[in-house]
């Protein structure tokens, strides 16, 4: 192969400026200790790879010369540069950053909890941040952290039928649990449920209901926010939540509830729609939470627009 040397001697002009690139390529800090630590590499291989070595220097290695991923230097945002160095070829081949590999974490992290009409700040709750105003308030979160736990080693536990007054964090502590499951790498779905009943409606017309509903049986870990809130009809009781309960009971699959309704009451809202009473349907469906779940009850100060 022919040096750069032979190549521009013949144009004029040109001569001085390869120079220049080559004492500036020979002289950085970082291909002094390259040929320092590669002596079995000849001097002429090296110039040949001149332009190699200038693409490798000028790019930041260990994100040392980027404050964040998007103010990244490199010629591929994200990836940096690794010089292969053999007896007859220097060659350069580019790999995640640092940074890149922490964004895509945290984007595999983010996707670990898919929610259906959850505001952001119970998508973004954490035990660390919740008042335990009440020993019953600290009980469940040491129940949910205990469940997340348990799943994390491969156990299949009860979930938490959570249920009290209004305004007490029952909505708080299913975000701090998809989160707490979250940092374990166990994936949730959390779905705030008279919306989600609404969305159910809307989507007859599209014929996308079965496909939302399967994906509430197939959720790794369910949480339902809000049971007993929605606009019952027998067709959301028995088709949808009667429907996605015994799928998730037979197959043993983690649950999580709130609702402002003690078991007793949730079952008396369910036997009657539209003055129509149906104890048999309404009672199957408690079973099927009872077998799922364990019903805690939650107290302590009403916490609705204040901070958790």
């Amino acid at each position: 192969m022919r040096s750069i040397n032979d190549i521009t001697g013949k144009i004029p002009n040109l001569q001085a400026q390869v120079q220049k690139v080559k004492e500036e390529t020979f002289n950085h800090p970082e291909v002094i200790q390259l040929i320092k630590d590669n002596p079995s590499i000849p001097n002429e291989l090296w110039e040949q790879n001149i332009p190699v070595l200038q693409e490798y220097i000028h790019q930041s290695k260990q994100c040392e010369r980027c404050n964040c991923l998007d103010e990244c230097i490199n010629y591929t945002k994200g990836m940096a540069p690794v010089l292969h160095l053999e007896e007859h070829d220097i060659t350069i081949s580019y790999k995640p950053c640092d940074s890149q590999l922490a964004a895509r974490e945290q984007q595999k992290l983010s996707s670990l909890i898919q929610s259906h009409h959850i505001s952001k700040d119970i998508l973004s709750a954490n035990f660390d941040s919740l008042q335990f105003n009440s020993k019953k308030k600290a009980a469940i979160a040491a129940k949910a952290v205990q469940i997340a736990m348990g799943l994390e080693h491969g156990e299949t536990p009860k979930g938490l039928y959570i249920h009290g007054p209004f305004g007490r964090g029952k909505s708080y502590i299913l975000g701090a649990t998809a989160n707490e499951l979250k940092s374990k790498h166990i994936p949730s779905v959390l779905v705030y449920w008279p919306e989600f009943i609404r969305e159910l409606k809307a989507s007859i017309k599209k014929g996308t209901t079965e496909d939302k509903v399967q994906a509430m049986k197939n959720a790794r870990v369910l949480m339902i926010d809000d049971l007993g809130a929605e606009d019952l009809s027998e067709w959301t009781r028995d088709e949808i939540l009667g429907a996605i309960l015994h799928y998730r009971m037979i197959n043993e699959m983690p649950t999580f509830i709130s609702s402002n309704l003690t078991i007793d009451e949730l079952r008396q809202y369910l036997s009657t729609v539209k003055s129509k009473v149906d104890t048999l349907k309404a009672d199957r469906i408690i079973e099927r939470i009872l077998t799922l779940m364990e019903p805690v009850e939650i107290d302590g100060d009403n916490l609705r627009n204040k901070s958790l």
